[in-house]
Formats: C-alpha cells, structure tokens, sequence
C-alpha cells in the first residue's frame, strides 16, 4: 500500500467546532458494539431496557441508534452530545473515515458533513491511520 495522498502535507486538518452538531444530524446510521452499549447504559444511569426502543434497537444482532425522522441522533440536544464521554468509536473517528479517506475529493465529501473539515490543526497521518483502522474494527450493520 504505498502514502496516503495527504501524507505530502504531514495529515488533514480537522477542528471539532464547539456547538456544532452537522455530523451528528446528516442521516446515516450509527452502529454500537455490544460494549458500547453497555458503555452509554452505564454513562446514562439506565437499564439497556430503557434505552433499548426508544432510542437504541437491535438489528441482526447489532445495536443501532433510533435516528429522528429528520435524521438526527437521538442523544443530540440544544446542549450537545448527551453521551460525548461514552459516545461510540462510529462517532469519535469521524471524519477519520477510510470513506473520506481515499482521495481528495473524498474528504472535501466529509466537508459537506461537517464544517471542520479542512480546518484547525493537523492531525498527522498515523492518528488518521489510527482513527480509521479503529473504525473498520468497529461494529458495522
């Protein structure tokens, strides 16, 4: 596998914005291990059978976040990520996504979901590396 393209510039630029929920409101799903899940129930002070229906189910085995009908993640509020601290390896690899890894004109895609993108500073390429090897371990449905 020979350099990534953006190795010439020691990695991408990427700032999480304080206030800014884009990634979490853009449709899509979000899938949790097992661990992950117990991880929420756990940070929420909540039996899995309260999360479990309202905002977490079970598909083939897998357990998927109950996105709103405008595609939003249930545990986003006016205030932010209500489990930020637990949130799932899905949530805190983005945009660190071997999808918008490939080329440049994929990560200016990750740009559309994220206004981030392409700015503050540079993580270099063995944390993307990292970030996007942790994410094609993860749970996927």
């Amino acid at each position: 596998m020979g350099e990534a393209w953006y190795a010439q510039n020691g990695g991408l630029r990427f700032k999480c914005l304080p206030g800014c929920s884009s990634c979490c409101g853009s449709g899509g799903f979000v899938a949790l291990s097992a661990q992950e899940f117990a991880a929420v129930c756990e940070f929420l002070d909540k039996a899995p059978a309260e999360l479990l229906g309202e905002k977490i189910e079970q598909c083939n085995g897998h357990f998927v976040m109950k996105m709103t009908a405008g595609g939003r993640c249930p545990f986003v509020t006016e205030h932010g990520c209500e489990i930020y601290d637990a949130r799932p390896v899905q949530c805190w690899t983005f945009p660190f996504w071997n999808t918008y890894l490939g080329s440049p004109d994929a990560w200016s895609e990750a740009f559309k979901r994220c206004p981030g993108v392409g700015i503050g500073p540079v993580h270099p390429v063995g944390e993307i590396r990292a970030a996007a090897d942790a994410m094609e371990r993860s749970t996927t449905v």
